[in-house]
């Protein structure tokens, strides 16, 4: 299967939020239908930019899934149809039924801007090869 292929989820590898929200993805998808890249590799950077990304923002998530690409709520919403376990599908209604998506989106936005300040686990888990082998670099 080729990457355009594969459903990818795109993030800042920086951010301990980001990277605590890849390992709640990874853990909620047993089936392994998300691969994974951070916004910093130069994968992610030639995709997005052949994929009609322009300029690209470190504080947005991207999805590329079944041709199309999300950004922000919509990709939160993307994300969270795809996932098993509670509420994750309650979400992924949620986001896509609320009435404007530009105050979905300038929600997303102010919790982006402002992810740095919130507290996140410091200890980084070792995935295991299995999950490994759906990060694209």
């Amino acid at each position: 299967m080729s990457s355009h292929d594969q459903s990818l989820v795109f993030y800042d590898g920086e951010c301990g939020i980001c990277n605590q929200s890849m390992q709640t993805i990874w853990k909620n998808d047993p089936k392994g239908y998300f691969h994974f890249s951070p916004l910093q590799s130069d994968f992610a950077q030639e995709f997005l930019r052949t994929h009609g990304v322009s300029e690209l923002s470190f504080d947005t998530i991207y999805v590329y899934d079944q041709g199309s690409l999300y950004e922000r709520s919509l990709a939160l919403a993307q994300i969270s149809s795809h996932l098993q376990g509670r509420g994750f599908h309650f979400c992924a209604w949620f986001i896509k039924a609320f009435p404007i998506r530009s105050w979905a989106d300038a929600l997303y936005n102010c919790l982006a801007r402002n992810r740095q300040r919130f507290p996140a686990k410091k200890a980084c888990i070792l995935p295991s090869a299995e999950i490994r082998a759906r990060f694209k670099d």
